[in-house]
């Protein structure tokens, strides 16, 4: 941070006179207030920022003292009145002419207003009191004297000169001690509003009524009494009141007509242009009427038109934004700057966003270990200068910003949605896959036995060399085991080729039916479609997730297939209250750390990440799955952000969340949240599912405390089997003894579809296999293969006759001997096998 010896001075806002730029403008103006000039009603124009003030001040400044005046009207309180009628139109003309008449009435002391009706209150002159006290009590003494009232006190002085001047003295004081009481007292605080003396009354009208609308000869009298010869008006075409300008026009007339006012008034208007074009387009004017109305009525008003012209424009600004940005010490990058400047050309305005930036740039924690961007800074600064009340709702969550940031929030749960279902279904597809490259190498087995044996047959050889050739590829005999063999013959009208050392032999349809046993029909039943690689699909759906989850609403439109990319721009516009907020967010200079921008952070352990959590998914109580922390330590950040009370709130359903605290007990409300909370909580595994890092730990956590698990499991048909698979792997593995699991037929159902996939049935300590073969009878499971399950699993459940009667199962259960398979043995080996021989 810089020292105050060594920072910039502060930009004032005030008008500054640049000599090169104003001096011909104070020039020209003063030539017309010359006192041989004609010009009256001058006028100086220009749009706001032009310099017009600079130029005012100036010319105040080299003007005779004590002959020019001010007046400036800010704002008043509008009336009641439609802005479009006429009521209203003369309401904020009067007003106008008010709080110019107060002006003039403010402007001097109320002492030197002389016999002005217009009563103010100001404070004591004690010269003043003490002398009219003085002369009172004079008065009092000489009318006591005169009538005889100070007897009394000659006698108290009992003829002693000495006494008698000390009594007088003493009456002096007290009389004029009271006086001068008096009027402190009643300073500022009586009036009079009549006078009567038996049947005749006078009564004096109200002293603090009336203003410029019917008290024109006070404004006569306050410029008769004063030495103005200048009054500039500034600020009057803030009201779009264009009748004021005519009426003052009228006044100026009047009082350079009066014969109390000996030297010429002039008056000076500081206003834009446009104000007349506003007012010169009435209904039903052709259009050649309305283009020079404007220029008639501002000939009308005034005697002379002095512009000033803008030296700050779109092709300028530019410029003067560098120049200030360098005066602060600053270097930013020229996009940000030429964005802003395309909006902002007031030189005010410039620098009060300048010394902003540079205000705000220093209070950020020293280090800047947030990594806060400078470009991003001046695009908040240049929106807070535009929409200061939108900037101040950033701290209570409900700005417009905010509003765009819940618009790239959702545009991103609804694409990485979208991008989950396509790595389902190309998981299914790759189980799919499985089979196909399985039924392939089978097919080939079979083509390359039948066609040895015709070879052997023809030829005597065992294994002869030859190409199989498919149209204008050929392929070896590895070859023949691979789907894309398969796949390209399946599509081949003309057959197959065998090429035998140059020789040529054609392998009809019939023939492959005679060797495969299927015809090409169903041959391209059983390989429909081309060789697919679900891992590079997988891999690049991945790769696209991890982009769109921590994109800027500026990356997201530049991102193809994100969900809604069509209305999202104009859904932004329609969110944001000017274009230049539109472009700061379409640009990327006000993205989704805006709100670290706006506020000072002391704890400097907090990464960006752990605030946009804090403020736009744990403060508004939203979910949002893949927002991004940094590890333990950005959980940690977290929960002393927010508190504790997150994790049991369904913000801490976030996948980061869950892996940086899976091995901490402070995780138990989100595991019971995920476990009872059939949208949020499901919705969560599932996308955990697809991206989560510690799946066997979070299952681990889950089942012993969800007795629905399996039939969570068993209910997700649109997973693809191979996640299924692994959910109940994962399932199996951490069964609690203590838990009743509900298991109804759709568990049986899915678990005899995938026993052979399940490592956990065939992979696992002796001890567990009590437990797995409870839950597989309880289930009502029928193994289909025994081989299939570990050795201990597969003698208990051989001893329940939980198995499918087969010979293989007869075999793997009791042995190759078929004389141990009679059924006068077997219900020696168990009374539930015997029942279940019986029964079935």
């Amino acid at each position: 941070m810089k020292s105050p010896d060594t920072r910039p001075d502060a930009p004032y806002l005030t008008a500054d006179f640049v000599e090169s730029e104003h001096r011909g403008y104070v020039e020209r103006l003063a030539q017309a207030l010359r006192p041989d000039s004609p010009a009256r009603n001058i006028a100086l124009t220009g749009s706001y920022g032009s310099g017009k003030s600079s130029v005012i001040n100036q010319v105040v400044a080299e003007y005779p003292k004590k002959q020019a005046l001010r007046i400036s009207v800010s704002s008043f309180v509008r009336g009641s009145a439609s802005p479009d009628t006429a009521a209203a139109k003369a309401e904020t003309s009067n007003e106008l002419q008010k709080e110019i008449v107060k002006h003039l009435l403010y402007v001097r002391r109320p002492a030197v207003l002389g016999s002005s009706q217009f009563r103010r209150s100001e404070t004591i002159n004690q010269w003043r009191a003490v002398i009219l006290a003085a002369l009172t009590s004079i008065v009092v003494l000489l009318i006591a004297f005169f009538t005889g009232a100070s007897s009394r006190l000659e006698a108290f002085a009992a003829g002693s000169p000495i006494k008698l001047t000390a009594v007088g003295i003493s009456a002096f004081a007290v009389v004029g001690a009271l006086a001068f009481a008096v009027q402190v007292l009643f300073h500022n605080r009586v009036r009079i509003a009549a006078l009567s003396s038996g049947k005749t009354k006078i009564e004096l009208t109200g002293a603090d009524e009336g203003y410029f609308d019917h008290h024109l000869d006070e404004i006569i009298h306050f410029f008769a009494s004063h030495a103005y010869t200048l009054v500039v008006f500034e600020d009057l075409d803030r009201f779009d009141a264009i009748e004021i300008f005519e009426e003052l026009r009228d006044l100026n007339g009047l009082l350079n007509a009066s014969e109390q006012i000996t030297s010429p008034l002039r008056f000076v208007y500081a206003l834009r242009d446009s104000l007349f074009e506003i007012h010169s387009t009435p209904a039903g004017d052709p259009g050649e009427n309305q283009m020079m109305r404007a220029a008639s009525m501002r000939a009308k008003f005034f005697d002379l038109i002095i512009p000033v012209v803008p030296f700050a424009t779109r092709r300028t600004a530019l410029d003067l934004w560098e120049r200030e940005l360098r005066r602060q010490g600053v270097s930013l990058p020229v996009e940000v700057v030429a964005l802003v400047a395309t909006y902002i050309q007031d030189m005010r305005v410039i620098r009060s966003i300048c010394y902003e930036f540079e205000v705000f740039a220093a209070a950020r924690t020293v280090g800047n270990p947030l990594r806060l961007r400078d470009d991003s800074l001046l695009a908040l600064m240049a929106f807070k200068a535009v929409h200061p009340a939108e900037f101040e709702r950033i701290r209570s969550g409900d700005s417009c910003l905010d509003a765009v940031e819940a618009l790239r929030r959702e545009a991103i749960r609804a694409t990485v949605e979208e991008l989950d279902d396509r790595a389902r279904r190309i998981a299914s597809r790759g189980s799919y896959e499985s089979d196909r490259h399985a039924q392939s190498a089978a097919l080939g087995a079979s083509l390359l036995s039948g066609l040895d044996r015709a070879f052997r047959i023809a030829r005597g050889e065992m294994q002869p060399s030859f190409t199989l050739v498919i149209g204008d590829i050929a392929y070896s005999r590895d070859d023949a085991t691979g789907l894309m063999f398969w796949w390209h013959l399946a599509q081949a009208p003309e057959g197959l080729f065998v090429d035998v050392e140059g020789q040529i032999a054609h392998v009809t349809a019939d023939d492959l039916e005679a060797i495969l046993g299927v015809t090409v029909t169903e041959l391209r039943r059983v390989i429909p479609g081309r060789l697919q690689q679900p891992a590079d699909e997988v891999s690049a759906i991945d790769t696209q997730r991890d982009r769109v989850a921590s994109a800027s609403l500026a990356e997201l439109l530049r991102i193809d297939g994100v969900v809604g990319s069509a209305n999202l721009e104009s859904s932004i516009a329609s969110a944001l209250p000017s274009p230049l907020a539109v472009d700061l967010i379409i640009g990327g200079f006000i993205d989704q750390n805006f709100s670290l921008y706006a506020s000072r952070y002391f704890g400097a352990s907090s990464a960006p990440a752990v605030l946009n959590f804090a403020m736009h998914v744990a403060q508004p109580g939203i979910v949002d799955f893949d927002a991004p922390l940094n590890g333990r330590e950005g959980a940690e950040a977290l929960l002393r952000e927010v508190g504790p009370q997150l994790l049991s709130t369904r913000s801490a359903l976030n996948i980061a969340l869950v892996d940086a605290l899976l091995d901490d007990a402070r995780l138990d409300p989100v595991l019971q949240r995920i476990t009872s909370d059939a949208e949020d909580g499901h919705a969560f595994l599932r996308a955990y599912l697809l991206r989560g890092s510690r799946l066997p730990r979070l299952i681990e956590l889950l089942v012993p405390r969800w007795p629905e698990f399996f039939e969570f499991v068993a209910a997700s048909g649109d997973l693809p089997p191979a996640q299924i698979n692994t959910l109940l792997d994962l399932g199996l593995r951490a069964l609690s003894e203590e838990s009743h699991y509900s298991v109804g037929p759709a568990v049986r159902s899915t678990l005899e579809t995938s026993i052979g996939q399940l490592r956990a049935l065939r992979d696992h300590e002796p001890s567990q296999a009590p437990a797995l073969a409870r839950f597989l009878r309880a289930s009502g499971t029928t193994v289909p293969r025994l081989a299939d399950l570990s050795i201990p699993l597969r003698q208990i459940v051989a001893g329940s006759g939980g198995f499918d009667f087969t010979v293989e199962n007869f075999t793997t259960a009791f042995g190759a001997d078929t004389s141990l398979w009679s059924l006068d043995l077997l219900p020696f080996r168990s009374t539930e096998l015997s029942v279940q021989l019986i029964t079935r």
